[in-house]
């Protein structure tokens, strides 16, 4: 068992405790409503107390491991359901059942054995593929979700489940640098291997994948290019699908190019453990972005999950299996405060229970989804509610997916993981620059604005700077725009290489950058600027004509001499100003005199 899992497990067991600890306040809590709904019948917020407590009950129960408690609040609250909602009877005529079933669930309670184990959901999908015991022989039977051909078997590295047990081949050693091209039938010299030596590649090709020497597999490549050039012949030799399984086995990423455009051919790329296919002809930086997506790899920030429940236990069930998974959880049991929460913090996801005191969960994300700043962050409700219009309805006011109580770990982990990946891939090509991957101008001048409220708050230094690529014009004109791209990448790799995750890097358009450096003063701005300056002047850069090297000047600005975002902005420019005026390629600080 890994850490991970027994860590989850661990937890789950503490708050099951913790749950059965405090389930007869939950019941006496219960019986007091009761006992005022029946002394003050029409007062229908008490019934309505009545209800939301009935059915918090229902829906935590089972969570914690305790079905029978579950399906006896369930039936009380369904009861109380219809009287508010004027589907069944009234107060009056239910009073009695009210009573029975609520002695009913009293009565389960009452009848817990507390030595005895919870009855658990499982950690994890409980259906696993199994692993063939003679894999390198033996066939898979392909699920939607594999992505190799059924010629090409799993490792033996252990179930494909189990996804709080990542179980990895080991890998070789790879060149971060090289890739190998798989040139087909016919050649790719002419355009010179696409070009990728002005982006910092270095291209090693082979006629196929059969006439790879054996040597070469001491150091693997960063990726496989392979140009599919006959449709007739799909890489199905019994030695090309040993190659492209050792490539798979190795985690090597398999890019294939083509001009066939065909599903059946797309689908046989998938099958053979293709992460890429790009149809020619195509503009060489799709390539070169495609590269740096597989060869450089940045480890993702953690998900951010804000968790809306009224019921503390749930939310601290929830946020302990997100948690295990690596996501960054904060919870708010009362949902009047989820607006000012929102607004201290950027969240991927949040997760609202439906029935909550106060304002239902529809509601709030209704007042949420009216202002522009959350539009676009989803929001799962996770409720007991079962009533398909209901959930439908609440779709409406502004969710995103609907998920129903009990909902087992393995159940939950997958559903948030996969909204939040897709929710931040979409916030990324809106507030990303699509050339080099920084942040646009844009979000970048709100980064800025976000930072210097941060440093005011904090009492922190903060540096701001902009950097201009000197005689960028030249350069294009003289070694053509392809090689002025070049240049770009190059920077904004150096950039992204030399400075701090927390550390903003912008195009603020053509060939000017803007940083931000939280918690940098103008000396460290400028020693490292500095540093990147230097560096950026020795690489070589490549055109059909000649290797080149490029410069660039840079303006730095510091809070708190400059005050705002929009002093900090003017002062780095006139910085940057100077710089060009002094010489070009140097660093100037601003300075009020």
């Amino acid at each position: 068992m890994s850490d991970a899992f027994q860590q989850l497990q661990d937890e789950l067991n503490r708050l099951n405790a913790a749950y059965r600890e405090k389930l007869p306040e939950k019941i006496a809590a219960l019986e007091n409503t009761w006992a005022e709904v029946r002394r003050e019948p029409e007062k229908t917020e008490l019934l309505e107390n009545f209800h939301l407590k009935a059915h918090s009950l229902a829906g935590s129960g089972a969570t914690y491991g305790l079905p029978d408690v579950s399906a006896a609040a369930r039936k009380l609250e369904q009861v109380l359901k219809g009287i508010i909602q004027h589907t069944t009877g009234g107060l009056d005529q239910k009073q009695d059942e009210i009573q029975l079933l609520f002695d009913d669930l009293k009565k389960v309670v009452g009848e817990l054995d507390n030595d005895s184990p919870p009855i658990t959901m499982p950690l994890f999908d409980p259906v696993p593929v199994p692993v063939p015991s003679s894999a390198e022989n033996t066939p898979l039977r392909r699920r939607s979700t594999d992505y190799l051909t059924p010629d090409l078997p799993l490792p033996q590295d252990g179930p494909v489940s189990a996804p709080l047990e990542a179980r990895t081949a080991p890998k070789k050693e790879t060149d971060k640098r090289n890739i190998w091209l798989i040139e087909g039938e016919e050649s790719s010299r002419e355009n010179g291997g696409y070009q990728l030596g002005y982006f910092g590649y270095e291209v090693t090709r082979f006629p196929n994948l059969v006439q790879i020497p054996e040597q070469a597999f001491k150091q693997l490549p960063a990726a496989v290019i392979i140009n599919l050039t006959d449709p007739q012949k799909q890489l199905n030799s019994q030695d090309e699908v040993a190659q492209l399984h050792r490539f798979n086995r190795a985690e090597v990423p398999l890019i294939f190019i083509s001009a066939l455009t065909d599903l059946e051919t797309r689908l046989d790329a998938v099958r053979k453990g293709g992460k890429a296919y790009l149809i020619k002809p195509f503009k060489t930086l799709e390539l070169v972005d495609t590269l740096d997506n597989f060869t450089l790899p940045l480890t993702p920030d953690p998900y951010e999950i804000l968790i809306v429940d009224d019921d503390e236990n749930a939310a601290d069930y929830y946020a302990a299996v997100l948690k295990t998974t690596g996501m960054h959880t904060r919870t708010v049991n009362l949902p009047t405060e989820a607006l000012k929460v929102l607004s201290e913090q950027n969240f991927d996801l949040i997760v609202m229970d439906f029935h909550m005191p106060g304002c239902n969960g529809p509601e709030l994300a209704a007042v949420i989804r009216q202002q522009q700043a959350y539009v676009s962050i989803p929001i799962v409700f996770l409720s007991g509610e079962t009533d398909r219009h209901q959930q439908l309805a609440a779709m409406d006011q502004g969710g995103d997916d609907f998920l129903t109580k009990p909902i087992a770990p393995y159940h939950l982990k997958s559903a948030i993981t996969n909204r939040a990946h897709r929710s931040r891939i979409l916030r990324e090509y809106m507030v990303r620059d699509s050339l080099t991957g920084l942040l646009n101008h844009t979000t970048t001048k709100a980064r800025l604005d976000a930072e210097v409220a941060r440093a005011r708050r904090t009492s922190e230094p903060l540096a701001f700077a902009m950097v201009d690529i000197d005689h960028f014009k030249r350069v294009n004109d003289t070694y053509g725009h392809l090689a002025g791209d070049g240049v770009i990448k190059s920077i904004s790799r150096l950039l992204r290489q030399r400075l701090r995750r927390t550390d903003a890097i912008g195009r603020y358009g053509g060939e000017e950058f803007a940083v931000i450096l939280p918690g940098t003063d103008a000396a460290n701005a400028e020693r490292i600027l500095n540093e990147i300056r230097e560096r950026f002047s020795h690489i070589q850069h490549q055109s059909d004509k000649m290797e080149f090297t490029a410069t660039f000047s840079c303006g730095v600005a510091a809070y708190p001499l400059y005050q705002d975002a929009i002093e900090l902005n003017a002062a780095a420019d006139q910085a940057l100003y100077q710089a060009k005026n002094g010489g070009r390629n140097r660093v100037v600080v601003a300075s009020p005199n």
